[in-house]
């Protein structure tokens, strides 16, 4: 699901991402249990961090943050997947969050799921708040999740000379 649209043109802006919480997920598997977890990226870029996975809830509370680079014209998408140990993992839905909803610095709210195999309204809590605004071109983008480790994107030397005012997250000044 959409929330809201964009169009402006605009510099990108460091963004944190807080993924709360979802309720009424469906239970993914036969033994009627699910194990979620939560994919967090920007659309067209390979910005994108990743949450936990909990064991066997339907009703999951992560309270995890991370950071993402997105154009002020991006879109965040947050996908819920179930783990499964033998199978690819399976999507239980998601919500793609337009920067249009934290136009004015930050959204908190809660987003019903996209989820054609549903039989009820599935949710997620989130709050996203700009950090602030950074020159810097919508891939190659580095994201941390709340434990402060780099995700597995790689900045290109040949991006760092050319947007030398970029700052790096801490964990990352040395890549």
């Amino acid at each position: 699901m959409i929330v809201g649209s964009s169009d402006a043109k605009a510099p990108a802006q460091e963004l944190e991402v807080t993924v709360k919480s979802a309720q009424g997920l469906r239970e993914a598997s036969h033994a009627g249990t699910t194990d979620p977890y939560c994919v967090v990226e920007v659309l067209g870029s390979q910005s994108r961090f990743q949450t936990k996975t909990l064991q066997r809830t339907v009703n999951p509370v992560w309270e995890e943050t991370g950071t993402l680079i997105v154009a002020r014209n991006g879109v965040v998408k947050v996908t819920i997947y179930d783990f499964d140990n033998a199978l690819q993992d399976e999507v239980l839905g998601s919500v793609e969050i337009p920067s249009t909803s934290f136009a004015d610095g930050s959204f908190e709210g809660r987003l019903p799921l996209q989820d054609a195999q549903a039989k009820g309204q599935a949710s997620l809590q989130v709050g996203l708040r700009v950090l602030r605004n950074v020159q810097a071109p919508n891939s190659g983008s580095t994201a941390r999740s709340s434990e402060g480790s780099a995700a597995a994107l790689a900045v290109p030397p040949t991006l760092l000379q050319a947007f030398p005012d970029l700052a790096l997250p801490p964990c990352l000044d040395s890549v």
